[in-house]
């Protein structure tokens, strides 16, 4: 069992096949020896071609090994499928990442689920997916948006991360292959990075908490970006800097200039002196915008063999999202409730939450608007209308 240091434990879960690939690449990695992988994913070909020691099969008694076909409903199904499995192996865990590609079916689905069980077993997380490139359309972004909507409510952190950011830092005559490698492995270094941070053997703190403050219950764009040098350089600091910003999900220095929180983790061997930590978090500093929260965290570690590891977190937050959103609704005239039965109603304080009812417009045949010429009546009522719409009845929505 992977256990780090004082005892923290931390599972990096690849969901789906771009986060089969991201753990793939974080398993080749040395000094990810402390931290528990697993894959899991629908598609059996995926899995065969990982070398990750753990792996959940999903769905396979009805999807036959071969995927969820894009179908976020399937996903969530598959997942849910293998619930008491996954609560087995992650509920001993201090931290759960689950990493992932957005707006297929997978992950779409299958990461509010695993957020659920997470939660429910008391589990910190922390989701960092990709969101799909433009190219892709309207119906994957949409999917994508929908399962990063039901995610925010159980998950503490979810970091979504733009594939579009790609196209900023490869040139255009890359291989393809090479470009999605390229793109994977950085976002390896990127969940190292954050796994790293949070231990709780740091040299300069900075912990599971700053970083939830950042972007809990908030709509929140991320763009994710590591580097390394090492001891043949000349100059460390300067150098694992340069290659942080050639980091494909980086998007350049625009990006550090332009963010609103950032997260910086600096990992080095037992060479790694206070001078260097001091001149690499002074250049992150520098090329930061002036009213950027800027949060780090330090630490040594003997694998990384001479080696400085830099990781940031670039966060810009659009807007704040309540736990459960309440939703505004047009006004419509409801059956009236005898006055006997009308419940006494105190004046609440603008900060607690409303709960709405929702409103039903006109009676709706759904599924039965075919037999509208030969409707099945009894007592003069259409009883394929469902009774809450014909009855003019008010459903509590819950929120």
């Amino acid at each position: 069992m992977a256990v780090g240091k004082g005892g923290f434990k931390t599972t990096v879960l690849g969901l789906g096949g771009a986060g089969c690939g991201i753990v793939s690449c974080l398993n080749e990695m040395k000094a990810s020896r402390w931290l528990q992988l697993a894959v899991m994913d629908a598609d059996s070909s995926v899995l065969d071609s990982s070398a990750v020691d753990k792996s959940f099969l999903l769905g396979a008694k009805w999807s036959y090994s071969n995927g969820c076909g894009g179908d976020w409903i399937k996903g969530e199904r598959a997942v849910s499928s293998m619930r008491d499995e996954i609560r087995e192996f992650v509920q001993d865990s201090s931290l759960l990442i689950v990493v992932g590609g957005m707006g297929g079916g997978c992950c779409s689905g299958g990461a509010p689920v695993l957020g659920r069980i997470a939660n429910e077993c008391g589990v910190p997380t922390i989701f960092i997916v990709t969101t799909p490139f433009t190219f892709e359309g309207q119906v994957r972004r949409e999917t994508a948006e929908n399962g990063i909507s039901q995610l925010l409510v159980d998950a503490d952190i979810v970091l979504p991360v733009p594939n579009d950011i790609l196209f900023t830092s490869i040139s255009a005559d890359s291989p393809a292959r090479e470009a999605f490698k390229k793109s994977d492995e950085s976002m390896a270094e990127a969940v190292f990075g954050i796994a790293e941070i949070m231990r709780s053997d740091k040299l300069l703190s900075a912990d599971f908490a700053d970083l939830r403050e950042f972007v809990f219950r908030k709509q929140s764009v991320c763009n994710i970006g590591g580097g390394v040098s090492t001891k043949d350089d000349d100059d460390r600091c300067s150098t694992v800097v340069e290659s942080l910003l050639r980091a494909p999900l980086l998007g350049g220095a625009d990006t550090l200039k332009k963010a609103d929180a950032i997260l910086v983790t600096v990992v080095g061997g037992d060479d790694f002196t206070i001078g260097e930590m001091k001149q690499t978090l002074d250049i992150v500093r520098n090329l930061s915008g002036d009213q950027t929260i800027i949060t780090a965290g330090v630490n040594s570690d003997p694998e990384c063999g001479g080696k400085l590891l830099l990781t940031v977190v670039a966060i810009q937050c659009e807007e704040f999202r309540t736990k459960r959103e309440a939703v505004a609704f047009t006004p419509q005239q409801t059956a009236a409730i005898p006055l006997g039965l009308q419940p006494e109603i105190e004046s609440v304080g603008e900060e607690e939450l409303y709960q709405p009812v929702w409103v039903f417009q006109s009676p709706d045949r759904g599924y039965f608007v075919k037999t509208a010429s030969n409707p099945i009546k009894i007592d003069g009522d259409d009883i394929d209308i469902p009774t809450f719409q014909r009855k003019n009845i008010t459903i509590d929505k819950g929120v």
